[in-house]
């Protein structure tokens, strides 16, 4: 696993169950999750900020994420983020980060602002 990969994230919260209904599914709930994160972590308020940000940063998110519906549509992200359990996110998040700072020679601390 790279550290701090955005693809080994997705491996983690493929482990998540999905709370939404098998009718008209088009994405993948991990893949939907890692744009909501990626988009929040960039300064994104809410689904249609996410939205936003990811149709500008699609060719980016298409070299970890597949991506197989395009782009999720705001209320796929506002229905997905409303549903799912923010307990099972938050343990998967936070083996991740985990994980990344175990193999990170010693990093303590994350600068996401770019500043320290």
């Amino acid at each position: 696993m790279d550290v701090w990969s955005f693809g080994s994230l997705v491996e983690r919260l493929e482990q998540l169950p999905d709370p939404r209904s098998e009718v008209n599914r088009r994405h993948l709930l991990a893949e939907v999750i890692v744009i909501a994160v990626c988009g929040v972590l960039v300064g994104a308020e809410g689904p249609t900020s996410i939205r936003r940000w990811a149709v500008a940063k699609r060719e980016w998110l298409g070299g970890f994420l597949s991506l197989p519906g395009g782009v999720p549509s705001r209320d796929c992200l506002r229905r997905v983020l409303s549903s799912l359990s923010a307990e099972a996110f938050g343990r998967v998040f936070q083996a991740w980060a985990a994980e990344c700072f175990a193999q990170s020679s010693g990093m303590k601390h994350v600068a996401i602002d770019g500043k320290t």
